[in-house]
């Protein structure tokens, strides 16, 4: 009988085989030879921290973001970001998302604009690479999700995408903006009806 060869990551090995059982310390291999994916070093030097997390960006588990990684000759590392990541070392999100993978506990978020998105522009002019408030919102859509019909429309901007011209009274309402929502006006004095389109009982129309 010998020992198990195992790099010292696992005291576990078939006893027919010799092949590892249960590697330890992120590493992998019928020999626990490797790291597994995500992790980068040399597993065959025996300690337990052979393999270290990728740095891609930040060498964290809420912030590295690399399916796997490699250390290149010049000894840099080099990222294979996962979907949504871009960069060398994946600090920026790629086309269609928002966030930064450089802050601490950050992430790069998918960008959400209700559908209210021209699909004819570019995923780099969705939203905000930031902030991921969405850049030209259609259907007559508004807001920084394009969640809203404009000013001057109302209706449901999300599900129905029925966003219809606000009907005010040009001489009743105060303003020719109505309730996103439900078209509701804003009537002036001794002005009443949901267009502001009616006087109050006792009074007469005197527009100005």
């Amino acid at each position: 009988c010998i020992p198990c060869r195992c790099n010292g990551h696992s005291n576990e090995c078939d006893p027919e085989t010799g092949e590892c059982i249960n590697c330890q310390d992120n590493t992998a291999g019928d020999r626990c030879q490797f790291c597994v994916k995500g992790f980068y070093g040399n597993a065959t030097i025996g300690k337990p921290g052979d393999c270290q997390l990728c740095k891609c960006p930040l060498g964290t588990s809420s912030n590295s973001f690399a399916s796997e990684c490699n250390v290149r000759g010049d000894g840099s590392l080099e990222c294979l970001c996962r979907e949504g990541y871009t960069g060398d070392q994946c600090e920026q999100c790629a086309d269609g998302y928002y966030g930064d993978p450089s802050v601490p506990g950050d992430y790069c978020k998918k960008c959400d604009c209700n559908g209210n998105i021209d699909p004819d522009v570019s995923e780099w002019a969705l939203c905000n690479p930031f902030t991921g408030v969405c850049n030209r919102c259609t259907n007559k859509a508004a807001g920084d999700r394009c969640e809203r019909c404009r000013d001057g429309y109302y209706g449901d901007a999300v599900v129905a995408k029925n966003c219809a011209k606000c009907e005010c009274s040009a001489c009743g309402a105060v303003t020719s903006v109505c309730n996103h929502t439900n078209g509701a006006c804003q009537c002036k004095a001794n002005v009443i009806g949901p267009n502001c389109s009616t006087c109050k009982v006792s009074h007469v129309a005197q527009w100005e």
